[in-house]
C-alpha cells in the first residue's frame, strides 16, 4: 500500500484512526473550551493563550492514559537494523 502525496507510509498504515484521533482532538478540545471559560468571563481573556500552552501536555496526558500499551510497549518492531559494510569497502575511501 502506497501512501497519498505529502504522508509517510507510517502514518497511514502503521496508526489506527482512533489512535490518532484521540490525540489530535485535545487541542481543539482544550482550546474550546478555554474559549468559553474567555466567553464567561472565567478566565482573562487576555491570559487564555498562557492557559492554552500551559494545559497543552497535560492534557495530551489523558488519552495516552487509555492507551498505555501503545506507548510503553517495546518498539522494537519499528527498528531497522544497518548492516555493517564489510572492511575492505569501509577502509577504501581512506586510502
Amino acid at each position: 500500500m502506497t501512501a497519498p502525496p505529502g504522508r509517510s507510509k507510517n502514518a497511514t498504515v502503521g496508526a489506527k484512526a482512533m489512535e490518532v484521533v484521540s490525540n489530535d482532538a485535545v487541542m481543539p478540545v482544550l482550546g474550546a473550551a478555554l474559549l468559553v471559560f474567555g466567553w464567561l468571563s472565567v478566565l482573562p481573556r487576555g491570559d487564555l493563550a498562557l492557559w492554552e500552552h500551559g494545559l497543552m501536555m497535560p492534557a495530551m496526558l489523558v488519552p495516552m492514559f487509555f492507551r498505555l500499551g501503545l506507548y510503553t510497549s517495546k518498539h522494537s518492531h519499528h527498528q531497522t537494523t544497518a548492516r555493517a559494510a564489510p572492511r575492505a569497502a569501509r577502509n577504501a575511501h581512506a586510502r
